[in-house]
């Protein structure tokens, strides 16, 4: 399957362009086809791992099913708030360029103070307490938690991005998303590399 075409069996997310697309056809090889890496595994495919995780989660972004009641209309944007994770946040804002998901706009957001409404939170590894200190702003709403940090996906949060050896891999907990009203594609299932915690994977 080439990138050309996971992109179009993907509902709401077009093929990228302008800045980052270099990172985000490169991430696609890896995850899809990981017999091209293993190839030569003393050389795996180089990008800088804010990069490789800025591209993942706008990879993913398309198999989240928010509850029916999350998106008043068709032109709500998708509201991601990256907090403590500079280099991730500038890379969202170049993938989310006229990007949309589900045929919403993608906006991305730094700091608590510029939105009241979050469908993501990315937790950067500065922030050293997690989610601990933001739980108010998404407890018992429906907003996908990312993280990058060891564990987080077996405390409370809903997705770890992690990245060993310019690989990237995805720890999801299904009871985490079920919680707050998360669901996932089953399709999400043929991407690889994924460690579902606390429950099977949706296929």
């Amino acid at each position: 399957m080439t990138p050309h075409s996971i992109f179009r069996c993907v509902p709401g997310l077009a093929p990228p362009h302008g800045a980052g697309l270099a990172g985000l056809w490169l991430l696609l090889a890896i995850l899809w086809t990981p017999h091209l890496a293993a190839q030569n595994p003393s050389k795996p495919p180089s990008a800088p791992e804010p990069v490789l995780k800025a591209a993942l989660l706008m990879k993913i972004l398309p198999f989240v099913q928010w509850p029916t009641n999350t998106f008043d209309s068709t032109n709500d944007p998708v509201v991601i708030l990256v907090v403590d994770a500079p280099e991730i946040h500038e890379q969202l804002r170049k993938y989310s360029t006229n990007q949309t998901i589900g045929g919403h706009p993608v906006l991305v957001h730094r700091t608590l103070a510029e939105t009241n409404h979050i469908h993501v939170l990315f937790v950067g590894r500065e922030h050293r307490r997690g989610l601990g200190d933001l739980q108010p702003r998404v407890s018992n709403r429906p907003v996908l938690t990312v993280g990058e940090q060891t564990g987080f996906a077996e405390t409370g949060g809903i997705v770890n991005i992690l990245v060993k050896d310019q690989r990237p891999s995805l720890e999801i907990s299904r009871e985490a998303a079920s919680k707050v009203g998360i669901r996932f594609n089953s399709n999400l299932a043929l991407l690889k590399a994924i460690h579902w915690i606390n429950g099977s994977d949706p296929r």
